[in-house]
């Protein structure tokens, strides 16, 4: 039963849908966040992020996977990782550069931003070792919802909450599973908050220049 458990945890959770995730769960709390001046509508927002941050890096795998570049869909292979990450990445700095061009809130500025660097990050640590993939998602959020927090206060307090409890709940799945060592899932952790507030510093930044 904890296996099956971990495994439902493991999917519902895959990185590849992290980012959208959070972005559906804050325009549900305050979608109020969405309606600043921008040339984007907040349906045109979802749309961008649910095609190149879910439809277009899930087809890109399956289709790896069909063409024998990948053996199993969930990569547990490091080498396997390579490509995967880097087409993805191509993705999501797709996304972000659209946002920028937009001129979209900052708050979905932020959020695609921290999703381009926590993948990149887990690019060039894969380079060098494992690390779960899996546990860099679910703390991206984490730190993503503390960041919007900090701007929004009581609106989303309990989305930091269950973002945490999220993280927690994913990190044991992983270590259930035998999927990764502890190490590997706290790097996966490191990684997923320094992007994103690396994302906010270098927001923070060009908005103050």
């Amino acid at each position: 039963m904890l296996q099956l458990s971990a495994k439902i945890i493991s999917y519902i959770f895959q990185p590849v849908f992290v980012t959208f995730y959070a972005l559906i769960a804050t325009y549900w709390v305050a979608p109020y966040l969405f309606t600043q001046p921008n040339l984007l509508g907040s349906s045109e927002i979802i749309i961008i992020f649910f095609v190149n941050t879910v439809l277009f890096p899930v087809l890109s795998i399956v289709l790896m996977k069909k063409l024998g570049l990948l053996k199993d869909i969930e990569m547990f292979d490091r080498s396997e990782r390579y490509i995967p990450l880097i087409s993805n990445l191509v993705f999501y700095i797709w996304c972000a550069v659209v946002c920028f061009k937009s001129q979209a809130p900052f708050i979905v500025q932020l959020l695609a931003t921290g999703a381009v660097l926590t993948l990149a990050i887990s690019f060039v640590v894969t380079i060098f070792f494992k690390t779960s993939l899996h546990a860099a998602g679910a703390s991206s959020m984490v730190a993503f919802f503390l960041n919007l927090y900090y701007i929004v206060k009581n609106d989303t307090f309990f989305l930091l909450l269950a973002s945490i409890v999220v993280c927690g709940l994913v990190a044991s799945s992983r270590l259930i599973q035998k999927k990764h060592t502890v190490r590997e899932v706290w790097v996966g952790i490191c990684i997923g908050i320094v992007g994103v507030q690396l994302a906010n510093l270098l927001l923070v930044y060009l908005y103050a220049t």
